[in-house]
Order: C-alpha cells, then sequence, then structure tokens
C-alpha cells in the first residue's frame, strides 16, 4: 500500500478529507517536492498535527529525514 494510500485511509479513520493536487508516485519515480508537500498538508489537515514537519522548496531533494517527519506523524493521528 502507498504512503497516500495510508494517509487517505488515517484521514477517514480520524474524519477527515483531503484532497491531493499531486499524482500518486508510481514504483521507482523520484518523490518531488510537489508531492512531499501534498502529503504533508494532507497530514495538517488534521487539527493539531504535521506544523513541525518543514516544506520543501522546488527543486530540493526529500531527505529520509524528512520522510520519517511524514511517517512519525502520521502514526501519531489517533
Amino acid at each position: 500500500m502507498s504512503l497516500i494510500n495510508n494517509i487517505m485511509n488515517v484521514l477517514e479513520y480520524a474524519g477527515y478529507t483531503y484532497s491531493f493536487t499531486q499524482s500518486q508516485p508510481q514504483t521507482g519515480e523520484i518523490l518531488t517536492a510537489a508531492r512531499y508537500n501534498d502529503l504533508r498538508a494532507a497530514i495538517q489537515s488534521v487539527p493539531g498535527y504535521g506544523y513541525y514537519i518543514p516544506q520543501v522548496s522546488s527543486g530540493q531533494i526529500v531527505t529520509a529525514q524528512q520522510l520519517n517527519l511524514l511517517v512519525s506523524e502520521l502514526n501519531a493521528i489517533p
């Protein structure tokens, strides 16, 4: 299951929705700054979550630490 699907499932379970602006990356594709920021915004759509996750500027590389922050915050949503 993809990260986007996991985020959608958590948001639905928590009673929230988010309309993704970016398409789901395919296997082997690079996670772009735009996709990362879209995932970040989805997590931030739940009040009180995701505000410390840094935004990535266009052209910047998404680091493993930033992905770990996304996943950690996603796991914290009840």
